[in-house]
């Protein structure tokens, strides 16, 4: 049995890396380094030995003659402030990824119920659905893509006997446009069910945003476009981050009305592949607060921007990356960081 003291500015970064880790272990405890530091750590009681601890650079600066700190391992979230510890165990590059994490940290904890079996795959935040809600979400999207595709089918047959003058055309194609929608939301939710595959798959990010930035253009929707190279190869499903991307996008072109401006970046970087998505609104704000469950995120966001989100966490627990969205000075930034894959494709080409 284990225990960790995660000791981090609050903030989307610390909810998303104590979610990844609360599974692994039998109590977490999440706090900021301030003058209740000591307070906080009285009144929770006490831990489950080995105790570890997980510091972030800007919270340790304050922390090296802290008595609760000796005798147990430490780690060191960034690089680029000095810290000095007797048991630092290894610092990590920001933006840090949670898998790289847990696999530093597991040979300083005690295994959670026994040996932990080869097969379990990772463990998953409160957006992405256990096995049972994932089995139930696959099987309802593909009982309701069967009447929407016979429903589309319909529309298309009807739509060969109108020109494009003619009046009833235009309803038509807004009628199918809607009915693609609701297919693209089904796909989504069928991803959400569907456990990941052992060997992380390969996607091209720049090729994912290009046809996304097609789209944007054929709606005349205003948006810079930032592209670092032809390629962008990511550890991560296409089918997944392709979904989700292409929601999002969806969500803010129907709220296009409160869209003041639209910046999107997407380059290597030498943490991984970074997407950094920053608009002068609020529409992606509702995420920047934690959301208990997918269920609790729908009813305060869309649910194509909900949904959105949860793909984005899903990819990021499943492929080992980072996700987070903050709000600051009338600013809401997305931030997505993915493993590089360009390497690994390089060699197998």
């Amino acid at each position: 049995m284990s225990s960790i003291i995660l000791i981090h500015p609050p903030g989307p970064d610390r909810d998303a890396l104590a979610s990844f880790l609360r599974s692994e272990v039998d109590e977490l405890l999440a706090v900021s380094a301030g003058d209740g530091l000591r307070d906080e750590l009285t009144h929770a009681g006490g831990f489950t030995e080995p105790l570890v601890f997980i510091l972030h650079e800007e919270s340790a600066a304050g922390l090296g003659s802290a008595g609760f700190l000796r005798d147990h391992p430490i780690f060191v979230l960034g690089r680029q402030r000095s810290v000095e510890f007797p048991e630092l165990r290894q610092r990590f590059d920001i933006p840090y990824f949670p898998a790289d994490i847990l696999d530093a940290l597991r040979p300083s904890l005690t295994p959670r119920g026994g040996p932990r079996r080869a097969s379990a795959g990772p463990p998953h935040g409160t957006l992405v659905p256990d096995a049972s809600t994932g089995d139930l979400l696959r099987s309802l999207a593909h009982g309701l893509k069967n009447p929407l595709a016979g429903a589309d089918g319909w529309l298309q047959l009807l739509a060969q006997g109108h020109g494009p003058e003619d009046p009833a055309a235009r309803p038509l194609k807004q009628v199918r446009n809607e009915l693609q929608r609701l297919a693209t939301m089904l796909h989504a939710m069928a991803l959400l069910g569907t456990q990941p595959v052992a060997n992380a798959a390969y996607a091209d990010l720049a090729a994912l945003l290009a046809a996304r930035r097609r789209e944007a253009d054929a709606e005349a929707f205003p948006i810079e476009w930032h592209i670092d190279g032809s390629k962008l190869m990511v550890c991560a499903d296409a089918a997944v981050l392709d979904t989700a991307l292409k929601l999002l996008f969806s969500s803010f072109c129907d709220e296009r009305t409160r869209v003041r401006e639209l910046t999107l970046t997407a380059q290597h970087t030498a943490h991984g592949v970074v997407l950094v998505l920053q608009e002068e609104s609020d529409l992606l704000k509702p995420l920047a607060q934690r959301a208990q469950s997918l269920a609790a995120l729908l009813r305060d966001v869309r649910p194509p921007r909900a949904l959105a989100w949860a793909l984005l966490v899903k990819t990021a627990e499943d492929c080992g990356g980072a996700v987070a969205v903050t709000h600051h000075d009338g600013h809401t930034t997305l931030q997505l960081t993915l493993r590089n894959a360009q390497t690994a494709v390089e060699a197998t080409e």
